[in-house]
């Protein structure tokens, strides 16, 4: 199993977490969960013996490989077994699993509702409606509480041993980032903020830069403070260097470097630099199995090609190779690539493309 996840094979892997279910099997009178047939606890108190937690684990990696295969429907299915029988802390990697599965199907709002739906029963304090003047006294909220260090003091708060309900926790606010993002939802924001704060006091790791990087955005794009965003990104920058330098880059860090280099730092860098920090998250993202990572970071590449000054007809040809592995597998990232080339078309005058067509 673990050969076949380092190969990147994940067909493979898939192959064998399949076994590994099957192996472990069930009795004439309970399930695989050690559930008494006919009689399930739904959200048992705890993963209580070696085979339940055998199975929680290969039925947590069958759903990853499932999501980096696009087997949405694999992945609803090993991530509801999952929900269905454990408690909701152990839950959580299937719920961020599931999450971002929804998303990379274009069902955002889904996402997004099921999300703030587990914050909530974790004890998050969201509001219904996240009016404009909530998310400004969010964010100067945060700050406040954030000045209580110094800027260097938060990227050395950080730790690379959190428990796993943090990290978990912060992986699925991650998740459902880019369904808000792409809904324009008013609970990005608000949920960034939110998890600012819950990393400070329960432990800063990896996990933690890309709601500092959604941050430093909004100090930009909201409180129009350009130097707060610049300062704010230094701050998610130096934690995913320094994350970095003590361990193997990660489906994690590189995430949050999309976040980073995608929708902030090409303020502050050059556009050429910004280019080639993307195309080195989409080389990585491909090989860590997160191919929805990879598609946006070639649909923003793209872009910073564009504005840079790259020939059109390379684009456009670019744009086109890359629409047809997208449209298989990302709605999401197929549908940012579409604008992108109809943007083309309209310079160059080709009238006889049509890049919706592969939605048909």
């Amino acid at each position: 199993k673990d050969a076949a996840n380092s190969r990147s094979s994940f067909r493979e892997a898939l192959h064998y977490y399949k076994h590994g279910i099957d192996f472990l099997g069930s009795s004439a009178d309970t399930d695989l969960w050690g559930n008494r047939l006919g009689k399930k606890d739904h959200h048992a108190d705890t993963v209580g013996t070696a085979d339940t937690a055998i199975c929680l684990k290969l039925h947590e990696g069958a759903a990853f490989v499932s999501s980096a295969l696009g087997e949405s429907a694999l992945v609803s299915m090993y991530t509801h077994e999952i929900i269905d029988n454990v408690k909701l802390e152990d839950s959580l990697v299937a719920e961020y699993l599931l999450i971002g599965s929804l998303s990379v199907s274009g069902r955002f709002k889904e996402a997004v509702s099921r999300g703030l739906a587990v914050l909530r029963a974790l004890k998050f304090e969201i509001p219904e409606t996240p009016t404009p003047t909530v998310v400004m006294e969010m964010m100067t909220r945060t700050e406040r509480e954030a000045s209580m260090y110094n800027f260097s003091q938060i990227s050395n708060h950080y730790r690379r041993r959190v428990d796993s309900k943090t990290r978990n926790v912060l992986k699925l606010v991650d998740a459902m980032s880019g369904a808000c993002y792409f809904i324009a939802s008013p609970f990005l924001p608000l949920v960034a903020c939110l998890t600012i704060r819950y990393s400070l006091q329960n432990g800063v790791c990896e996990e933690t830069a890309s709601a500092l990087a959604i941050f430093a955005y909004f100090q930009v794009f909201l409180k129009k403070s350009f130097e707060s965003g610049r300062i704010w990104g230094i701050v998610a920058k130096n934690m995913l260097d320094k994350a970095s330098s003590e361990g193997p880059v990660t489906t994690t860090t590189t995430r949050a470097r999309f976040v980073l280099f995608a929708f902030l730092n090409f303020w502050y860098v050059p556009l050429q630099e910004s280019s080639n920090h993307i195309q080195d998250i989409e080389d990585m993202s491909f090989k860590f199995g997160d191919p929805e990572e990879a598609y946006m970071a070639q649909c923003m590449r793209g872009r910073f090609l564009f504005f840079r000054g790259e020939r059109l007809s390379i684009l456009s040809h670019t744009v086109d190779t890359n629409l047809q592995s997208m449209a298989r597998f990302s709605i999401r990232s197929a549908t940012f690539s579409v604008l992108n080339k109809e943007m083309i078309d309209s310079l160059t005058g080709d009238k006889s493309s049509n890049p919706y067509a592969i939605f048909n």
